[in-house]
């Protein structure tokens, strides 16, 4: 079996297992926000606004994780983890995580995040 990440993924997976009626979503639900209300709603199109929603999620997480752990190279830590699935979702998947590694402080980082919501943001 494999990591569902998409829809298709999710429908694929229920052809081949129709017996199955709870699933784990996982990693795509990490790399994917959206995934399950669009199985729920099964549909493959994204709410006209997911990048605004993506980023007041993005920035919850972050928020969370500055007012809990000490200092800027922790919350980056964890926030690069998120990215590596996140980035999967960009256009150009390589230069939005590599974006987010180079950023070496706080503003640095958010200068990629704005970056590469630029690319999508059009």
């Amino acid at each position: 079996m494999g990591d569902i990440t998409t829809v298709a993924g999710f429908r694929k997976m229920q052809e081949q297992f129709p017996t199955v009626d709870h699933w784990m979503l996982g990693r795509g639900l990490i790399a994917d926000p959206f995934l399950p209300s669009m199985i729920k709603a099964d549909t493959e199109v994204y709410p006209e606004n997911r990048w605004e929603i993506f980023r007041e999620f993005h920035d919850t997480i972050y928020q969370e994780y500055d007012a809990f752990l000490q200092g800027p190279t922790p919350i980056k830590m964890k926030m690069q983890g998120f990215w590596e699935y996140w980035s999967q979702t960009f256009p150009n998947p390589q230069k939005a995580f590599k974006a987010i590694k180079k950023a070496n402080n706080p503003r640095a980082y958010n200068q990629a995040v704005n970056d590469n919501l630029k690319t999508v943001n059009r």
